[in-house]
């Protein structure tokens, strides 16, 4: 409703004029017209609200995106790394089948190698058996050896002359007792010598043909009677007596003594003799003779 003045001509005011007007509608509409503004408002504060989430969902989104982008770069290094590996491992790999086939051919060879030491072992076990039986039969014989020699060195010793044993390269083998004590060299000094280089107070020189007639099977026995001189320098008539023995009755009695020859290569001079021939010959001296 409107209230306005009604005025005259003369200007004065002479009443008033009511104007109603029908403004129902009008307020629907400016109703409306606030519920909508205020729905605007809610909207628009809603949107706000929506675009700050959206905001910072999409600022998340970023964070995310450079994390996912860097995890992927990592995912990427580490895919080369463990491709890497791999590649080492099968190289690794293949050196591991290599060295197991090269420790296979290594135990197989050590195998054969066993078993060549086991039959070697065998071999050498049977061998030492034999040698144990060879090394008894040995000192048996060595005994029995020794029991001859004591009773050859009491027969040389009580049959009062001087006695040497000369094998097949005249090499003294035996000097006794009685020939020390009428020539002066000792059993060590005469013994492996070539008899004929000895140097004692008899011409040994004068038996050299006898000798090897002798060694050599022409005869059996051979008496000289030669002038000596005794190791006190007393000169006499000396019997040299010599009488052969069994063929092989010295070789390889003394295997190192026959094969090494005299001390002063006089048995190269007078060595070869006969096979067929004596064994050695047994040498007597005796004061005395025609």
């Amino acid at each position: 409703m409107e209230v306005a003045p009604l005025k005259g001509a003369d200007g004065d005011t002479s009443g008033l004029i009511y104007l109603v007007h029908d403004v129902t509608a009008f307020r629907e509409m400016e109703g409306e017209l606030r519920r909508a503004n205020e729905e605007r408002q809610s909207a628009y504060e809603e949107l706000q609200t929506i675009n700050e989430e959206m905001q910072s969902s999409n600022e998340e989104l970023e964070t995310t995106n450079e994390e996912l982008q860097s995890a992927n770069e990592e995912l990427q290094t580490t895919n080369e790394e463990l491709q890497s590996t791999n590649e080492e491992l099968e190289t690794t790999n293949e050196e591991l089948q290599s060295t197991n086939e090269e420790l296979e051919t290594t135990n197989e060879e050590l195998q054969s190698t066993n078993e060549e030491l086991e039959t070697m072992n065998e071999e050498l076990q049977s061998s030492n058996e034999e040698l144990e039986t060879m090394n008894d039969e040995l000192r048996h014989r060595t005994l029995e050896l020794d029991d001859v020699n004591t009773f050859l060195e009491t027969i040389l010793t009580t049959i009062g002359m001087a006695v040497l044993v000369i094998d097949r390269r005249q090499q003294v083998r035996v000097w006794n007792g009685q020939a020390k004590e009428m020539w002066g060299l000792t059993p060590q000094e005469a013994e492996g010598q070539h008899v004929l280089s000895l140097d004692i107070g008899l011409p040994l020189e004068r038996l050299r043909s006898q000798l090897r007639g002798v060694l050599s099977g022409d005869t059996d026995r051979e008496q000289v009677v030669l002038e000596a001189t005794n190791r006190r320098g007393r000169s006499f008539r000396c019997r040299v007596t010599m009488l052969s023995f069994g063929a092989g009755s010295l070789d390889g009695a003394d295997g190192s003594r026959d094969g090494a020859g005299s001390k002063d290569g006089a048995g190269s001079k007078d060595g070869a003799v006969s096979p067929d021939g004596a064994g050695g010959v047994i040498m007597m001296m005796e004061a005395g003779g025609d």
